[in-house]
């Protein structure tokens, strides 16, 4: 059975096609905009992968957090966690952001420079 990946944010015709691209032959994906409130609901239940722009009240509601006991990951498109709720999520749920994704990238900078020296 395929993991399921749900799409909380409002993504753009680009962005879902990379998704096609890279995603689709391994998760099942769901888009919550293209779904009704009870298929939403469902959705979150068996989620175990949620990608969210920062997973702000917007994005989802407090009382949808309850419906995500499957949820293994949330992968946030943007650099901050301030809108994640932990205290409201199970406790297993691992939050990937972007960090650094405005920063320069001194890591593989001093790596080249330790190889090419």
């Amino acid at each position: 059975m395929k993991a399921k990946f749900v799409v909380i944010n409002n993504v753009d015709s680009k962005q879902i096609n990379i998704i096609k691209e890279y995603l689709y032959p391994l998760v099942d994906v769901i888009y919550l905009k293209d779904v009704t409130i009870d298929e939403r609901y469902k959705a979150l239940e068996c989620a175990d992968v949620i990608l969210s722009e920062s997973f702000s009240s917007t994005e989802i509601n407090k009382n949808e957090l309850q419906k995500l006991s499957n949820l293994k990951l949330i992968q946030l498109i943007f650099s901050g966690a301030d809108n994640v709720p932990f205290f409201n999520l199970p406790e297993h749920v691992v939050v990937a952001s972007n960090i650094g994704a405005f920063a320069k990238p001194y890591s593989v900078n001093l790596r080249l420079d330790f190889i090419t020296h």
